[in-house]
């Protein structure tokens, strides 16, 4: 159940997580008999036997088939033997029948102990079972019990600890794990001796999913032989464990029924608890991907991981209630210092004097907000029952402000809103895409009084008109907006647009049937102390249900700069000489500083921003008889290692080698063009061109021809085995 309308739809994804903040206990015993370890001891009487089915009755008793448990009775019910191990037959959660061995309990159907005697004053008891518990759970371990301690002269003295372990070998202790603060194992009182003594654990997410427990012997120098060398039953499947899991309600499900404030979904398993309230809870919430409601931003996700962290940067808190609107950013001051640089060129005759060191021109680094406009408005639904076209203003989601530089037109066709124009826009919106909402609504009903109680911050407004069951137009959980109601002294106001142009949820109703004055009710925010003085004559109030009213989506993009562009904030100039889109980083150079919030203008781009941050820095040159410069290799020559390297020897393709196409064979023109016009230290080649000339016919045309031959093809398409006979030689 919600606090308030949630805006889900049948089959939407809901990410439940629960942490409970509860406390639950378990009895701890000892018997010295068998010298077991036992848990919660129940006891029932005789008219909790029946003796006809053998059945017990035992109102929730916690027991499932093949449990071991000890049986104790002053009475027994025969033939069963008081202090004797038995195992469940479970038929449902408050009754369970008995047999001797495991086995007979698991067979199919199982060999129950007949009961031919009721007998009375009865007690079972679990022998050192698993125990599952929550993450969050607060477990106390009642360890007052008397059997935990011996009587040494007439006094009870502490002869047990109940320690938790890591290992099912009990030789690893635990008492707080390594990411939480202090302890998670917390003693009260002596074991045994304290009536109130518990052993409290306390579950985080951080505990590790097994535990294990047991009595250990302390105080050995105390006659006690029967209380020595507590025996674990192995015979118990999962024996003295501790099994720490998530809630069952955790998990991702699929919504299958919905009311206002309420939803339901189906979950693989039977629930720790059918019920937990927000007292009962540390952790309570939900998180949906759903895009008809709205709330807090749950996770963000990273599109570019960065690098050249030393530190894990945070996110102190995000100023957003609705999902949408957050702006986050990560701050450093090493962001954008120098780190290295280079000297291509060093320059001469510069004065000795250290006073006049020449200075170095670095580029500031800005960054810079609010430099994005909108590119289309579009229409999400038209909304119904209009009279005139509505107002559309924009809001923007950083600041909650209206920004009145952008000027809209809207039009209706028939009774709902088709179109919105953008007469004039804007330059400097944050980053994320603002809220866009209809004013002036005409559709809706008109409001005629008020009436707020302090207190409950229940506002109470009458309605103009009468109507009917049927023609009453709002309903209980649904959502209603408020505009145009006046007040006649200071106050926060009544209005959707006094509190981020919001809809309130409907508190109550009345629909007043066949006669006026009918209301409708809606709660303001416990932080609102002082909404006003309602004013009849200067209130136009209307109220709307919120899903006749027109909505919108709207697309922004950011405003860029080029790199050369001058940039000026009024008397500073500089040149840009870089520019980061993504993380809105603009490089610099000037001989002016820039501020932080100036307003940033494009020359050529028309582009604004505002300087959000600023870095800058001021460099000198050191003036020395000498200057090192570090350059590294300028070229790959003599690096015999490198593939590209090649010996010079004037060959074909390689420098200092020419070539020459021609139909004349090498031979027969090597020696004249050698002597003629061969270049000295170049080597010469031929490409010889192989030229064929059809012959003609008596008109001079060629009797060349194309055609396909009618003759057998013959294609060997696998060579199995060549057989090669040679004489050799001697």
């Amino acid at each position: 159940m919600c606090k308030e309308n949630h805006g889900l739809l049948q089959n939407d994804k809901v990410s439940i997580s629960l942490t409970p903040g509860i406390t639950t206990s378990y009895q701890v015993e000892y018997d010295d008999l068998t010298k077991r370890t036992i848990i919660n001891p129940r006891s029932f009487g005789s008219s909790d036997v029946n003796t006809t089915t053998s059945v017990f009755s035992l109102g929730d008793h916690g027991f499932k088939t093949g449990d071991k448990i000890l049986y104790k009775s002053s009475d027994p019910a025969l033939p069963l033997i008081n202090n004797e191990t038995y195992f469940i037959i479970r038929i449902d959660k408050n009754s369970f029948k008995l047999t001797d061995t495991k086995f007979k309990s698991t067979k199919s159907i199982p060999e129950t102990i007949t009961i031919t005697d009721a007998g009375d004053d009865h007690t079972v008891a679990l022998i050192n079972p698993p125990i599952n518990l929550i993450r969050g759970y607060k477990v106390g371990f009642a360890v007052s019990d008397a059997s935990l301690t011996q009587v040494v002269s007439g006094k009870r003295t502490k002869i047990f600890d109940f320690d938790f372990f890591r290992d099912p070998n009990f030789t690893n202790p635990y008492f707080n794990n390594n990411n939480d603060d202090g302890f998670q194992v917390v003693g009260v009182g002596t074991v045994g001796v304290t009536t109130t003594a518990t052993v409290d654990l306390s579950l985080t997410n951080n505990t590790p999913n097994e535990l294990f427990y047991k009595l250990t012997p302390v105080n050995l120098n105390i006659d006690a032989d029967s209380k020595r060398n507590p025996v674990v039953d192995y015979d118990v499947l999962n024996n003295s464990t501790l099994k720490i899991e998530d809630s069952a309600y955790n998990g991702t499900f699929n919504i299958t029924g919905i009311g206002s404030t309420t939803f339901k979904f189906n979950i693989p398993k039977q629930p720790e608890k059918d019920t937990y309230t927000k007292d009962e809870a540390v952790v309570l919430k939900y998180v949906t991907s759903s895009t008809t409601t709205s709330g807090s931003i749950d996770s963000v996700e990273l599109t570019s991981k960065g690098r050249g962290y030393n530190t894990l940067p945070i996110v102190t808190s995000v100023a957003s209630t609705e999902g949408v609107g957050a702006i986050i950013r990560l701050n450093s001051a090493d962001i954008g210092t120098l780190r290295r640089y280079s000297i291509k060129n060093i320059g001469f005759d510069y004065s000795a004097d250290n006073t006049i060191q020449p200075s170095v021109q670095l580029p500031q680094i800005l960054r810079l907000d609010k430099l994005s406009t909108i590119s289309n408005i579009g229409i999400s639904s038209g909304g119904k029952n209009y009279l005139e076209p509505p107002k559309v203003v924009v809001i923007d989601r950083v600041t909650g402000q209206l920004n009145d530089e952008i000027i809209t037109k809207s039009k209706l066709q028939g009774t709902s809103v088709s179109e919105v124009e953008l007469l004039r826009n804007t330059n400097s919106l944050y980053d994320t895409n603002p809220k866009i909402v209809a004013t002036n609504n005409t559709n809706g009903v008109r409001v005629k009084n008020l009436s707020f109680t302090s207190g409950t911050n229940v506002v109470d407004l009458t309605l103009e008109g009468t109507f009917t069951s049927s023609t009453y137009p709002f309903t209980l959980g649904k959502k209603i907006y408020v505009e145009n109601i006046g007040i006649g002294s200071t106050g926060s106001g009544y209005n959707s647009s006094d509190y981020l142009y919001e809809p309130f949820v409907i508190t109550g109703v009345n629909t007043n049937p066949g006669g006026g004055n009918a209301t409708v009710s809606y709660k303001l925010d416990t932080l609102v102390t002082n909404p006003g003085i309602f004013s009849g004559p200067s209130s136009s109030g209307r109220v709307i249900p919120f899903e006749d009213v027109a909505t919108f989506n709207i697309g922004i993009k950011p405003n860029q700069f080029s790199v050369g562009e001058i940039v000026s904030t009024g008397d500073k100039v500089g040149t840009v000489v870089g520019w980061n889109e993504d993380n809105k980083y603009l490089k610099v150079l000037s001989n002016d500083t820039f501020k932080v919030d100036e307003s940033l203008n494009g020359r050529s781009s028309k582009s604004v921003a505002f300087i959000t941050q600023t870095n800058t820095f001021s460099s000198t040159f050191e003036i020395d008889s000498n200057s090192e410069v570090t350059t590294g290799f300028r070229k790959e020559t003599g690096k015999l290692n490198t593939e590209l390297q090649k010996i010079q020897d004037s060959d074909y393709y390689q420098n200092f080698s020419y070539s020459l196409s021609s139909p004349i064979q090498y031979d027969t023109w090597k020696d004249p063009v050698n002597s003629l016009t061969h270049v000295v230290g170049f080597k010469n080649f031929a490409d010889v061109n192989i030229v064929s000339i059809a012959s003609t016919d008596d008109k001079n045309r060629s009797k060349a021809s194309v055609g396909v031959s009618t003759n057998v093809a013959i294609v060997v398409s696998d060579l199995v085995l060549i057989t090669l006979n040679q004489e050799l030689i001697v």
